[in-house]
């Protein structure tokens, strides 16, 4: 065995001693595990029960799937799906989908979109452009077995991807979309920035998207009084505002910041912004088609360098292309934010909204002491 061999494999053992010993007390470090990526487990069972504890004790972090993928565990199925529900909404909990799918875990998925976190891994799946996550939810919102509010969750969130889009107006054409469904379908795809989907939305389910609740009008909105509490709830339940927006550091980063909103806007502007968010879209977040050499991607453009390009969808998921794969780039009209968030509620909840909104605002500093 050379030397350079001999030091690899003593630094390991010290390693993998040093982790089984504070996984024993409870505490499993991370960044000592890390440095241990590649480690053949099945040889190192000092360092694969560091690994086992680190595991249980970072279940439903973000580290727990950083774990997974640093030593290529193919059993964690469960523990993924625990986190892609936990974080739905999230890059992560996409890429916790994902990676079950990767892992050959789709029988798992179907069965877990049958149990409690069900809704919540529908969410997630509307974040992940694959074939395997699109069929799982073209399933979900065939089943009429299944209680009508999840299927409608799967059919917003077939909506948010390309595939997903195109599965809902192959049913639209051939009349075979569920006529309770229709309403959604077609307020989904209507916000979709791809012109050609929108387009063809409008002719096939236009009727059933004009069916669907009427949003609020303004003069009724201000004519209630909104409650703050009750409006951070809307916030981030039926408007879903908190799916794409973070406000006091709750929500994903994906659309502009909110947390100091009210400084900015009164209730009136809040309300048109919400009702039209095409009118005023703020720098940074123009909505980009990229055309790849074997695909396409919509998001942001969060980084550009000479030999990438870096895309951020929704979901804050970031993308990196190689730009010698970018065939072409567009400017999509519009925004990514949909127009018809406010149909799911009512006066009285728009109203809240508007409160809570209207309350976020810049913390003032602590004034600076002054010398005696």
């Amino acid at each position: 065995m050379s030397l350079s061999r001999r030091i690899i494999l003593l630094a390991a053992l010290v390693l993998g001693l040093a982790a089984a010993r504070a996984a024993e007390a409870g505490s499993p470090p991370l960044d000592v595990l890390l440095r241990l990526t590649g480690t053949d487990l099945a040889a190192s069972p000092a360092v694969k029960a560091a690994v086992d504890r680190a595991l249980q004790s970072y279940r439903g972090q973000p580290a727990f799937l950083e774990l997974v993928r640093a030593f290529n565990r193919t059993d964690q199925a469960e523990g993924l799906l625990e986190l892609a529900a936990a974080r739905a909404d999230e890059s992560v909990g996409a890429e916790a989908v994902q990676r079950v799918i990767d892992d050959g875990g789709v029988d798992a998925l179907r069965s877990a979109l049958a149990g409690a976190n069900g809704t919540a891994l529908v969410r997630a799946l509307g974040n992940v452009a694959d074939a395997a996550a699109t069929d799982l939810l073209q399933g979900v919102m065939l089943d009429g077995k299944r209680p009508e509010a999840f299927r409608l969750e799967a059919v917003r969130a077939l909506a948010r991807t390309e595939a997903g889009a195109q599965v809902l107006l192959a049913l639209a054409r051939g009349d075979r979309m569920p006529e309770a469904l229709k309403p959604a379908a077609g307020t989904a795809l209507a916000a979709s920035p791809l012109p050609g989907i929108k387009d063809e939305a409008a002719r096939l389910l236009a009727a059933a998207a004009s069916s669907e609740q009427p949003i609020p009008p303004l003069a009724a909105v201000l004519a209630l009084r909104g409650d703050i509490a009750r409006g951070e709830k809307v916030f981030f339940g039926a408007a879903a505002c908190g799916s794409c927006h973070q406000a006091g550091g709750k929500g994903v980063d994906f659309g502009p910041g909110l947390s100091e909103i009210g400084d900015k806007y009164g209730p009136d502007a809040l309300y048109s912004n919400i009702v039209d968010p095409a009118a005023g879209i703020a720098f940074g977040f123009e909505p980009w088609q990229i055309t790849l050499r074997n695909g396409a991607a919509i998001g942001f453009i969060a980084s550009e360098t000479d030999d990438e390009l870096a895309v951020k969808a929704p979901g804050n998921i970031v993308t990196r292309y190689r730009k010698s794969d970018v065939t072409a780039r567009q400017r999509l009209p519009g925004s990514l934010m949909p127009p018809g968030l406010l149909a799911a509620t009512n006066a009285q909840e728009v109203a809240d909204l508007l409160a809570y909104l209207s309350s976020l605002k810049k913390v003032p500093s602590a004034p600076t002491p002054t010398r005696p």
